[in-house]
């Protein structure tokens, strides 16, 4: 085991010192800082009536499935006390309430890895320090 992982470190030192010398490094004047160049110079970004739709509609999207998250949440507390005693009726609203929130938070993941990627790799939003 032991020779296995130093022949991995061994081998993945090859690759750190080529990587610096590989990257191309294009001055481009006027381009605002934290955009990816090199991204921009193979998918140039132009506008599409999909993805300005959706950009529209995305945070009512989101507004609407929070909403609908507090319902389920509320309703499935009221079915959790109203349950008394019976463990059937318990795990019923037990289990839509874990689904009311596993749900909202896979939306609320989605968003937010959306936006990460386009941060990354279009440039978007604010440079880091």
């Amino acid at each position: 085991m032991k020779k296995i992982i130093i022949k991995l470190a061994l081998f993945s030192t090859l690759f750190i010192s080529t990587t610096h010398q590989t990257q191309a490094r294009l001055d481009i004047p006027d381009f605002p800082a934290g955009h990816n160049i090199l991204f921009y110079a193979r998918f140039p970004r132009t506008s599409t009536f999909i993805a300005d739709l959706i950009s529209a509609f995305l945070p009512a999207i989101l507004a609407i499935a929070g909403f609908l998250t507090v319902i389920f949440i509320v309703i499935s507390g009221i079915q959790f006390i109203t349950s008394s005693g019976n463990p059937e009726a318990a795990a019923g609203a037990r289990g839509r309430l874990t689904f009311a929130l596993v749900g909202f938070a896979v939306i609320i993941l989605a968003f937010a890895i959306t936006q990460i990627v386009d941060r990354i790799f279009l440039g978007s939003g604010v440079a880091p320090p």
